[in-house]
């Protein structure tokens, strides 16, 4: 959405004027697909995002992209894109100008210290269980 480009903005902030910087950003289009802009997808699962405009979802792509880097192929990923003000690019071919990655952090994930936190918990279970006599009967 305009409201989650807003915000990848504000955490990469001013982009540079010279130069080219890329992040990659989470989409991609699939083989097989018509050129230059068919049948963009999220690669959560969230699916097509971009079917040469006929969506009607959400786009912030660069001017004049996507291209396919003018009809020569093999640009099949998305890239945030300083040139068009963190704008989208599609990008394989330039892997020289990316800096990173930006990723949506999901809620349903467990954080690693979350998962140490549960591990030990059980296992303090298991030992507590055993000076109790507790048994399985």
């Amino acid at each position: 959405s305009a409201a989650e480009q807003a915000f990848i903005n504000g955490l990469l902030g001013i982009a540079p004027s010279t130069g080219t910087v890329q992040y990659w950003f989470g989409g991609f289009q699939p083989n097989g697909s018509s050129e230059p802009g068919g049948n963009w997808q999220w690669i959560n699962g969230e699916g097509q995002f971009w079917n040469n405009g006929s969506t009607g979802m959400y786009s912030n792509w660069g001017l004049g992209e996507p291209n396919d880097n003018f009809g020569m192929g093999g640009q099949e990923h998305l890239a945030l894109d300083n040139r068009y003000g963190w704008g989208w690019d599609d990008n394989d071919q330039y892997q020289n100008v990316i800096f990173g990655y930006v990723a949506e952090k999901s809620n349903s994930v467990p954080e690693p210290s979350t998962l140490l936190l549960l591990g030990s918990g059980l296992a303090g279970l298991a030992v507590f269980r055993k000076k109790l006599g507790w048994n399985e009967s």
